[in-house]
C-alpha cells in the first residue's frame, strides 16, 4: 500500500509531514486529510486564524492528491451551522 504525506502550511510556517500515512487507496488519503483539518477547525472553535493555512496531501511519487484550504472547510461549517 501507498504512503501519503500531510502537510499544513500558510505561506510562512509550514508543518511537514516526514513519517507519512500507509492506506489503500487516494480516496482513503483525501478523506482523511479532510478529517484532519474539520478536527483542527473544529477543535479551535475561533481561538487560531487558520484562514490562510492550506492542506497538501502528497503520494509517495510526488503527485497531489488532495489541496485543501482551511478557509474552505471553515466556510462549510458557517453554511451547515446557521
Amino acid at each position: 500500500m501507498p504512503r501519503f504525506y500531510f502537510h499544513f502550511h500558510d505561506g510562512v510556517s509550514e508543518e511537514s509531514d516526514r513519517e507519512g500515512l500507509v492506506l489503500a487507496s487516494r480516496a482513503l488519503a483525501q478523506t482523511e486529510g479532510r478529517r484532519a483539518v474539520t478536527m483542527l477547525v473544529e477543535e479551535d472553535d475561533g481561538a487560531f486564524d487558520w484562514s490562510r493555512w492550506l492542506l497538501t496531501v502528497l503520494h509517495e511519487d510526488g503527485s497531489c492528491v488532495l489541496r485543501l484550504p482551511f478557509q474552505r472547510v471553515i466556510d462549510e461549517r458557517r453554511l451547515t451551522c446557521h
